[in-house]
């Protein structure tokens, strides 16, 4: 699971086993709100520091996570950051 750091904007972990991921309800608010003006919403990976590589097994499963996170996916929907 990735681990998210939105500057001190989150403090709710998703769950207990994901202390990591946090539920951003404002993020989410603004989102919403950049998207009801026609704005599309980026969110950006990696960070100042960390290790990048990973194996294509490692690559595809951190993708699928992503995927049902936060974009189309269904399999994660009661832990999305930013709503379902």
């Amino acid at each position: 699971m990735p681990v998210v750091n939105f500057s001190g904007h989150c403090w709710e972990p998703a769950s207990p086993q994901l202390p990591n991921l946090y539920r951003c309800p404002n993020i989410e608010e603004g989102i919403k709100a950049c998207q009801q003006m026609g704005k599309k919403v980026l969110i950006s990976l990696g960070g100042a520091t960390g290790k990048n590589d990973l194996t294509d097994e490692k690559a595809k499963v951190l993708a699928k996570n992503l995927w049902d996170l936060f974009l189309g996916g269904k399999e994660r929907s009661d832990i999305r950051p930013f709503g379902r």
